[in-house]
Parts: structure tokens; sequence; C-alpha cells
């Protein structure tokens, strides 16, 4: 996890952005991770809520990450193994 901290209009969203392969245009330079060119595996492995993500605050912390496994994990994998996956990532 990841805490990006400083005043506002310092690029902090636009570096996650263009991290997470979500910025648009000329993007100059190389992102890696770990060594590894920036993929669309890695992709998958990457997530960050924006500052004006809309979250549902009728649902618990639990509901929403499993809300959002089964809509974004792919279709190989089981309603159970996803949700199974939604509680490894909260412990």
């Amino acid at each position: 996890m990841l805490a990006m901290l400083g005043p506002s209009g310092s690029s902090k969203t636009t570096l996650l952005t263009a991290m997470g392969g979500r910025l648009g245009g000329d993007i100059q330079g190389t992102i890696t991770y770990n060594g590894h060119t920036f993929s669309n595996s890695i992709k998958r492995n990457i997530g960050f809520v924006t500052q004006d993500d809309v979250l549902y605050s009728h649902l618990t912390v639990t509901e929403t990450l499993v809300f959002t496994a089964l809509l974004h994990l792919p279709n190989t994998l089981t309603t159970a193994e996803k949700i199974m996956h939604a509680e490894a990532v909260i412990t």
C-alpha cells in the first residue's frame, strides 16, 4: 500500500494515473514494476481510488470489495473464488 501526500496541484493524481496505465496521450519515459515492463497483466494488479471515485455509503468495506471483485475479476473465477479473493485482500 502506498500513500502519497503533497499540496494541491503537485501532480500526485497525474503520477498515479500514469503509473496505473490510465493516462492517455504521449507519455515519455518508461514505467517498470520490479524490473518488468508495464503490461496488461501488471495493469490488472494495480488499483487506486481517484479523488472523485464513487463509493456506496450503505455498503461495508467487505461488501464494497466483494462487489468490486465480482465486477472486475475474470469470468474464469467462480463467484466463491472472487469472494475469497476479496476477503484475502482484507486479511
